[in-house]
């Protein structure tokens, strides 16, 4: 520590963690770190923060088992109509769907249903 600033007090004395933001104040931030303004933006392989990170086994089925199932951001969620006038709703897959309550059908006369967006052969399959 230099002579000169011994006995004053440090910048930091007396403040207490960090500040509350207001939600404008959020908001903006929020902006301006959008796209190509986000400091890792378009970075990768070599020029990504986390190339040759090196991974445990325990911590790579950790991360797997987080995403499995319904868990999964991909997971769709699916509302079905069979010909019997049953309804589910599925965030399994169609092929899981139909395996699982023992429906002989192919599936995609239920991805048809999805696609043409009204009930076909019986079946109606709605997207949440």
């Amino acid at each position: 520590m230099r002579e000169s600033r011994l006995g004053t007090p440090a910048w930091n004395k007396g403040l207490i963690g960090a500040q509350k933001l207001t939600e404008k104040q959020k908001k903006e931030a929020s902006e301006r770190m959008k796209g190509e303004n986000h400091f890792n933006y378009g970075k990768k392989g070599k020029l990504s923060k986390n190339y040759g990170l090196k991974r445990s086994k325990s911590t790579i089925t950790k991360l797997s088992s987080s995403k499995l199932g319904e868990k999964n951001p991909n997971t769709k969620q699916y509302k079905i109509k069979t010909p019997d006038n049953k309804n589910y709703q599925v965030s399994c897959g169609i092929p899981e769907f139909l395996k699982t309550h023992n429906y002989d059908t192919k599936k995609w006369i239920l991805y048809h249903s999805i696609r043409i967006k009204k009930e076909y052969k019986g079946w109606l399959v709605e997207i949440k």
